[in-house]
């Protein structure tokens, strides 16, 4: 599961979206479920993604790279199996 953030303004979902869905393809990975919702004047969204065991690392690499664009990710659960899922 993944818990992501952002200073809510026009066009973020979209663009967050776009964003999110190329790091979790570009890793070979699967959108699985997702709620998002505005949250005091931020953009929140909680995400169900399967990623393969292989590139779990990388994945988590570069959805920290995301605060460079003002995207907090977490991703709260470890030590994952290929089947599992994390969280941003």
């Amino acid at each position: 599961m993944l818990l992501g953030r952002q200073k809510d303004r026009p066009g973020l979902v979209q663009t967050l979206v776009q964003t999110l869905a190329q790091v979790i393809a570009d890793h070979l990975g699967n959108w699985i479920d997702s709620s998002m919702a505005r949250l005091g004047g931020e953009f929140a969204g909680i995400l169900r993604v399967d990623v393969s065991e292989r590139t779990v690392a990388s994945f988590e690499k570069s959805l920290a790279a995301l605060a460079e664009r003002g995207i907090a990710v977490t991703a709260p659960s470890r030590g994952l199996t290929a089947n599992e899922c994390i969280s941003i």
